[in-house]
C-alpha cells in the first residue's frame, strides 16, 4: 500500500466544543481526506482578552485525526490588516510542537484572510508548499478592501495551488489577474449516510409538526448577505394571499434578533420557528419534513446545504448568485430568482409549492456531489505539488 502523505490543516472554520456545528464541510472534507493523508488539524479559536470564551480543549481527537485549538489573538472590529500577522504569531508555537513529532510535507489551508495568509508565513518559515482554497465571502467581500485584497492576492500568488468551490469565485480571481491554470474548482460534497430521503410523515411526527402544512426551510448563519429578510417579506406575500404556509429558520448570527423582530412586527410569530443551530443529523430530520429548501443570498460560494437537501429528494428555491447557477442548472432541481425581490421570491415559492417533483431525479443529481471523489481529488492535487515542490527545493525553494 502506497504511503500516506503528511498534511497539516490550518482554518479557525472548523468545529470545538463550544460551536460543534461551525464549517463541518471542513470536518467532513478532513475525514475524508485522511483515508489518503495522515493529517493533523490546527483550528484556532479567535480570542481577545475581554470576550467571554467557552470551554473549548485545547488538544481533542477526531476519530484518529488531532485537533488543536490555539488562541489567534485579534482586536475586533479594528486594525483587521493585522488579523493575518497576529494569526500567525499565535499559532506559530503550536506548529513548531506539532512539527517535532510530525514533519507535514504541506500545508493544506481554506479561507483566505487571515487563515491562509498566515500559513503562507509558516509555509515560508519552514519551506514547505501550501494549497489555499477560496470560499467565498473571502473573495466576495474581503476583496473590497485594498489592504486585505493585496494581502489575499499576495498569498494566492505564493500558493502552490489555488482552489475554489466555484467557478463563479475562480473567474473572479482570474479578474485580478491571477493565472486560471493556478487555479483548479473543487465542489464540496456531501455525506449520503447523513442525508438521505426519510418518511415525510413520520419525521414530521418526530418533530412535533401536526398536522400537515406546507414547510419552507432555511439552513445557514442568520447574516445580512444571507437575504433572510427578503425571505420573512416573500413569506409575509403568501400569508396575505392566505396561503397556509409555515417558515423555519435553521441557523444563527447577528441578525437573529433583528429578524426576531420583524417576525413580531409583522404579525408572523405563528409561521416562523426559529431553531437555532442544528447537528447534521437534526438537519436531515428538518430536510426531510420540509416541501422546499429556500436561499435568499445576496452571495455565495457553492452552498453545501443545497447538496444536502437535494441527498434528501428536496427542492430548491435560490438566489440567482455566486456558485448557484453551476449546481441548481435543470428545473427539475428547484427554481432560481433574482436577488433581493421578495415579489418575485414570493411567486417562486409559490410554484415550487405547487409544482409535482421527481424525487429520485432529485436525489440523483446529488450523487453528482460526494466527498469520497472530492477527498480523492485533494489528495492528487496536494500529492502533485508535494512532488512539485521536492523538484524545486534543488534551486529556490517551494516557497
Amino acid at each position: 500500500m502506497e504511503e500516506k502523505i503528511k498534511v497539516l490543516f490550518i482554518s479557525s472554520l472548523f468545529p470545538n466544543g463550544e460551536n460543534p456545528t461551525l464549517a463541518t464541510f471542513n470536518k467532513q472534507q478532513i475525514m475524508y481526506l485522511s483515508e489518503f493523508c495522515e493529517i493533523k488539524v490546527v483550528a484556532p479559536i479567535m480570542w481577545f482578552p475581554f470576550l467571554k470564551k467557552g470551554k473549548i480543549s485545547y488538544h481533542e481527537f477526531l476519530g484518529e485525526i488531532e485537533v488543536f485549538h490555539p488562541n489567534a489573538f485579534y482586536i475586533p472590529k479594528f486594525a483587521r490588516f493585522l488579523y493575518g500577522l497576529f494569526y500567525f504569531l499565535s499559532i506559530i508555537r503550536c506548529i513548531k510542537r506539532i512539527l517535532k513529532n510530525f514533519d507535514f510535507e504541506i500545508i493544506y489551508t481554506n479561507w483566505l484572510y487571515p487563515d491562509s495568509f498566515a500559513a503562507m508565513l509558516i509555509a515560508k518559515l519552514f519551506q514547505k508548499p501550501f494549497v489555499v482554497c477560496a470560499l467565498g465571502t473571502d473573495v466576495n467581500v474581503y476583496m473590497k478592501y485594498p489592504l486585505r485584497k493585496r494581502m489575499i492576492l499576495t498569498t494566492i500568488r505564493k500558493s502552490t495551488k489555488t482552489l475554489t468551490v466555484s467557478k463563479a469565485l475562480k473567474e473572479k480571481i482570474v479578474e485580478q489577474g491571477i493565472p486560471p491554470e493556478h487555479i483548479e474548482v473543487l465542489y464540496d460534497g456531501v455525506d449520503k449516510k447523513i442525508f438521505n430521503p426519510q418518511d415525510k410523515n413520520r419525521v414530521r411526527e418526530k418533530l412535533g409538526l401536526t398536522p400537515p402544512f406546507p414547510l419552507i426551510l432555511y439552513v445557514g448563519n442568520l447574516k445580512i448577505w444571507k437575504g433572510v429578510d427578503y425571505l420573512i417579506d416573500a413569506l409575509k406575500i403568501l400569508v396575505s394571499q392566505k396561503k397556509e404556509i409555515k417558515l423555519c429558520l435553521i441557523g444563527d448570527g447577528s441578525e437573529r434578533k433583528s429578524l426576531e423582530k420583524k417576525v413580531r412586527r409583522e404579525n408572523l410569530c405563528n409561521r416562523v420557528y426559529f431553531e437555532g443551530r442544528k447537528q447534521h443529523k437534526d438537519i436531515s430530520l428538518w430536510m426531510n419534513a420540509s416541501d422546499l429548501l429556500c436561499l435568499p443570498s445576496l452571495m455565495e460560494g457553492v452552498p453545501n446545504v443545497m447538496l444536502e437537501a437535494w441527498a434528501c429528494g428536496i427542492p430548491v428555491v435560490a438566489t440567482k448568485v455566486g456558485g448557484i447557477p453551476e449546481i441548481l442548472n435543470d428545473q427539475n432541481y428547484g427554481i432560481m430568482v433574482e436577488p433581493q425581490d421578495s415579489a418575485s421570491l414570493a411567486q417562486a415559492l409559490l410554484e415550487g409549492l405547487s409544482k409535482n417533483w421527481d424525487i429520485e431525479k432529485i436525489k440523483q443529481h446529488s450523487l453528482e456531489f460526494s466527498w469520497e471523489e472530492n477527498a480523492k481529488k485533494l489528495f492528487k492535487i496536494l500529492k502533485l505539488q508535494i512532488e512539485k515542490c521536492g523538484k524545486l527545493k534543488k534551486n529556490d525553494g517551494c516557497v
